[in-house]
């Protein structure tokens, strides 16, 4: 009985086992077991619908669990209404983008209005077919598709053109309009209307610096500074061929006079005397100059009259007789003049009298016809402000003249003030002056007169004007009404320029910063003294976007440094007496070079005074970098970042190179290391090559030995001596070098793959003789030039503000083909003269339902986009079409790809982040680069997660349910092999201990008052069971006395043998 408790006992404990291994089983499946989980709404909601008019981020929010274990990450996008430029989503704000779309080639997100280039414009030479291709979302539902065409160049104006410092002026009494020229083009202003619109280089202009004009009932003339004479189609509205000496019209291209009389147009040149056209003959007939009738071949003003033509010199006046065609004596110092340099000549008459007025640099002379000599000196002696006359009108008996202050260097006309002088003749000689004390601008330069209201353009302020009616016969400084017309565009030169998705940020040598719109293609606002710019040179930008806050910082060259809120003005300056903590002061007001570290937040400021070091997030100065702290010089030139690496660039002392990872000066490249000079323009860097730029060479150093390759200079293929700038673009370099001695400067491109340069483009291609600095934004290079802002299409290789329209030719025969079927969608016969905006929906619907057909997975993109290049077949027999415009309307849902890898990365890296209830917080993050609207929508998250929050719980408890199910499972193995072990070798082991049992007494004690039958069948039992065990006890001992004797025979076999 006792044996069979025992063995009753061990199924009890086995069980009991078992039991404990079902409720570790059960706690670990209580807390750890993984049920599916489905997420389908923000906390905004299951659909969010993004509205913004402003370049920024919309934040969308949803909770996971900490431990969440994600499957599935879907979400949708689609169009609603107005189209951002570029639109993304990213996780988190600084995090992966998910999904891209817009930019270049796509167009708007909802909207395509480039061609497949990313061109948003064509000007098309045609003779037979020239095919562009559009893309479109192949899922997309078109809405409206409209291409405006021109067969006339129509478009006004640059990106960039200095209209507000005016040059001349004149009054087109066929037109009833002004003319304007600039150092960036031609404007014509309708002073009924108040319209003004821009002519530039784009628009055919040979060079935008324009120094003269005169007009006549078909053209308008435009003398240039390095571009000869362009000639304006007023009835066209487009440029004819220009007139230069590269055509063989004129013998020079710098012009500083014209003048038309009658049949007759006088142009005079720098160098070359007078050039006449005839436009009786369509052709120059003979020339003026020292060769044969004329003392100085320096031509500086030309007027006329019925009987002569007066041409101004720096010898005096030339006479030319055109009743006698001959020339009669010239008028110059023996004649009376105070001066032989000829400024302006202007014609008057009062009282019954004509007279001549000349304007010299000492005084202004005016010459009698009736007399035939000089009647009368006007100077500072007769109580002129100044001598030194600019420009001059006659009207109504009263002389106007523009003349330079006293005390300044008339050799720079640029900056010098002027005064305005009011000469009543008709009345005696009574005087009045204006100038910036009574409202004119400083800078007065050119006259023009119409009823009675003169025109005074300036230099950098535009255009004033003055009522004359309210001039008054008094000798004191009477104010009349004087008003600025306003422009949109501003000043030039360029000096620096920054741009963002959205803008380009141009600063200019005038201290200001003009804000361009890319999605408009016009100006949008500025930063001027008015806002607390500093009027300074603007040297350097950069944008810093921190969160919410979008800051533009500033240096100049003699303002020190600013920080601009891009949506709200000035909000810092820091100068050379500016205390700074720690560091006292700047030191000085001239910043040459920016960069920002986004990875660390740090701003660094280059100096002549060292490199200072501010984090932007607090504008908290960090510390400086100098002589005594690394570098080699405290004259810093440039900065920039390569890689992990800040290369800092010196006046003469080389490049120092500082390591962002080790906080460590590394081997600055100078001379002593293999550097050509040590003086440094800029430098820039790629995963191969360091690249600086010295004033005569682009040095390559190779980052993999070590060492320098050979330089890139004149002899190794440069056009000219001096290099003044450098930019890398991908394989490419772009190179600005400038002839020794000359403001002449040519753009080169250098390929890194090849080793060699690839084109190089002229003064006349970059709009200007003198370009300073180039800047990359997108495929867009920019070339910042004096007068203009220069574009260079890199892909193309084509200027956007080159003289492309000299030789404009109207299309004949144009038709259109959308999807190139051979189905014409738009057709006219015979010359395309006017500009047609053309609606071509059904076309381009059936076009992308036939292409949508086709599509192939190499159509798809990295955020999944699948696209159609729908292919646009433009058609003439000959000349040049503009395709102005290109609108395609259409509805899109975009999905993103599968998104659960990222979460998965975004929750571990922000497990720290989990809040009370144990979730984490993740930010869906949608960026627009403009103004605009999208629907968010279809989210779809598949995650696993816990039951319960295994932070509630004890330690110990929490290390029980980690390890329960290995613990259970352990402790089933265990308790399997313990019942194996006691049921085979315990048991069995009874019998091998002979126990005092015997079958007698164990019968006796099974004789148990029980039913016979049932003792009998239990008794049966036992005994078949006890009999079993006895046999296997017996057999037991039969094997082991077998084997005791065999061992006993081996033994004593063993023992025989010894």
């Amino acid at each position: 009985m006792k044996l069979i408790r025992r063995r009753n006992s061990i199924y009890t404990i086995f069980g009991i086992l078992v039991i404990v291994l079902i409720i570790l089983v059960s706690v670990y499946a209580t807390i750890y077991a993984e049920s599916a989980k489905t997420l389908d709404a923000f906390e905004e909601g299951k659909e969010v619908t993004i509205e913004t008019d402003y370049e920024g981020n919309h934040t969308l929010r949803f909770k996971v669990p900490k431990s969440a274990k994600f499957e599935i990450a879907n979400l949708e996008v689609s169009t609603c209404g107005d189209a951002p430029d570029v639109l993304q989503v990213k996780l988190g704000e600084r995090g992966k983008i998910l999904y891209s779309f817009g930019g270049g080639g796509y167009g708007s997100f909802g909207l395509q209005n480039r061609f497949k280039n990313g061109e948003s414009s064509l000007e098309l030479r045609l003779s037979g077919n020239t095919t562009r291709e559009v893309l479109i979302p192949s899922n997309a539902t078109i809405r409206s598709a409209e291409v405006e065409i021109s067969g006339l160049n129509l478009k006004g104006g640059a990106i960039l053109t200095c209209i507000e410092d005016v040059t001349c002026i004149i009054y087109d009494r066929y037109s009833d309009l002004f003319w304007y020229g600039t150092y960036g083009g031609l404007v014509r202003y309708d002073a009924s209307t108040g319209s003004v619109i821009a002519y530039t280089t784009t628009d055919g202009l040979s060079c935008p610096w324009v120094t003269c004009l005169a007009a006549d009932n078909e053209v308008v003339y435009v003398g240039t500074k390095y571009g000869g004479v362009s000639l304006f189609l007023k009835r066209q509205m487009r440029f004819a061929p220009y007139w230069g000496v590269d055509n063989g019209m004129l013998p020079e291209d710098e012009i500083n006079a014209i003048h038309v009389d009658g049949d007759i147009v006088y142009v005079g040149t720098a160098s070359e005397g007078v050039a006449r056209f005839s436009k009786a003959q369509s052709a120059f007939i003979s020339a003026w100059s020292t060769d044969n009738e004329l003392a100085n071949n320096n031509i500086l003003s030309i007027t006329s009259d019925d009987k002569m033509v007066y041409i101004g010199s720096e010898d005096g006046v030339f006479c030319y007789n055109k009743i006698t065609n001959a020339f009669d004596a010239p008028l110059t110092m023996d004649s009376g003049l105070e001066s032989n340099t000829i400024n302006s000549l202007c014609l008057g008459e009062y009282n019954g009298e004509a007279f001549l007025f000349i304007g010299t640099d000492e005084g202004i002379s005016k010459y009698s016809k009736k007399e035939n000599r000089i009647v009368a000196t006007y100077n500072k002696n007769s109580g002129l402000s100044s001598n030194d006359i600019k420009d001059m009108v006659f009207n109504d008996g009263k002389l106007y003249a523009i003349a330079f202050k006293e005390g300044y260097d008339a050799m720079n006309d640029w900056y010098l003030p002027r005064t305005l002088m009011v000469i009543d003749c008709a009345n005696g000689i009574q005087r009045v002056y204006y100038d910036e004390r009574n409202g004119l601008s400083r800078y007065a330069n050119a006259l023009a007169v119409k009823d009675g209201t003169i025109m005074i353009g300036t230099m950098k302020d535009g255009v004033y004007k003055l009522e004359a009616t309210s001039t008054t016969n008094t000798n004191t400084n009477t104010i009349c009404k004087v008003s600025r017309l306003g422009n949109s565009l501003s000043h030039i030169p360029i000096t620096s320029v920054i741009s963002d998705e959205r803008n380009i940020y141009y600063g200019s040598k005038h201290g200001e910063i003009m804000v361009y719109s890319k999605n408009e293609n016009k100006f949008i606002g500025r930063w001027d003294v008015s806002q607390g710019i500093s009027f300074n040179d603007v040297t350097c930008m950069e944008r810093v976007d921190i969160g919410d806050r979008s800051s533009l910082y500033v240096g100049t060259k003699f303002g020190g440094l600013m920080r601009v809120n891009l949506s709200g003005g000035i909000e810092e300056k820091w100068n050379a007496t500016t205390e700074i903590a720690g560091l006292g002061n700047l030191g000085t007001n001239l910043i040459t070079c920016l960069e920002y570290d986004e990875l660390e937040g740090i701003i660094y400021i280059g100096t002549e005074n060292g490199l200072f070091r501010m984090y932007a997030i607090n504008s908290t100065f960090i510390g400086k970098w100098d002589r005594t702290s690394g570098l080699g010089e405290n004259k810093v030139s440039c900065v920039s970042l390569d890689g992990r690496t800040l290369l800092i660039g010196t006046n003469s002392k080389g490049l120092d190179r500082y390591n962002l990872t080790t906080k460590n000066f590394e081997t600055p490249l100078n001379l002593d290391s293999g550097l050509s000079e040590d003086s440094i323009i800029c430098a820039f860097g790629n995963e191969n090559n360091i690249f600086v730029v010295t004033p005569h060479n682009v040095d390559m150093y190779v980052k993999s030995n070590g060492g320098f390759a050979p330089p890139l200079n004149i002899s190794t293929g440069l056009p000219a001596q001096n290099v003044v700038d450098a930019i890398l673009y991908g394989d490419y370099i772009f190179i600005l070098s400038r002839l020794a001695g000359d403001t002449i400067t040519y753009l080169s491109k250098y390929s890194l793959v090849t080793s060699q340069f690839v084109t190089h483009w002229n003064w006349k291609e970059l709009g200007d003789r003198e370009a300073d600095k180039l800047y990359i934004d997108g495929n867009m290079l920019y070339i910042l030039t004096e007068s203009c802002v220069s574009r260079l299409d890199i892909y193309s290789n084509r200027f956007k503000d080159s003289s492309e329209y000299w030789n404009y030719v109207e299309p004949v025969n144009v038709s259109i083909d959308v999807g190139a079927d051979g189905f014409i969608d738009w057709k006219l016969d015979g010359k395309f003269n006017t500009t047609q905006n053309l609606d071509l929906l059904y076309s381009f619907q059936s076009a992308l339902a036939r292409y949508r057909k086709d599509m192939k997975e190499g159509n798809v993109d990295s955020y999944g986009n699948m696209l159609s290049a729908i292919p646009i077949n433009f058609s003439a027999d000959s000349g040049t079409l503009v395709v102005r415009r290109i609108s395609i309307l259409y509805n899109y849902t975009a999905r993103l790809n599968d998104f659960s890898n990222e979460l998965t990365q975004y929750v571990y890296e922000h497990s720290y982040e989990v809040d009370r209830d144990g979730n984490i917080e993740i930010p869906i993050v949608v960026h627009f680069s403009s103004a605009g609207r999208c629907k968010i929508h279809n989210l779809s998250i598949v995650y696993s997660k816990s039951a319960r929050n295994s932070q509630d719980m004890p330690s110990w408890m929490n290390w029980l349910a980690e390890y329960a199910l290995y613990l259970g499972l352990g402790l089933f193995i265990i308790s399997l092999i313990c019942g194996i072990a006691i049921r085979r070798y315990f048991l069995n082991g009874i019998w091998d201990k002979k126990s005092k049992l015997d079958k007698s007494k164990l019968d006796s004690k099974l004789d148990l008052k029980l039913d016979d039958s049932r003792k009998d069948r239990r008794n049966a039992r036992l005994r078949r069971k006890l009999d079993k065990d006895k046999e296997k006890g017996m057999r037991a001992d039969k094997r082991a006395n077998k084997s005791r004797k065999e061992k006993e025979v081996k033994t004593k076999t063993k023992n025989r043998s010894k």
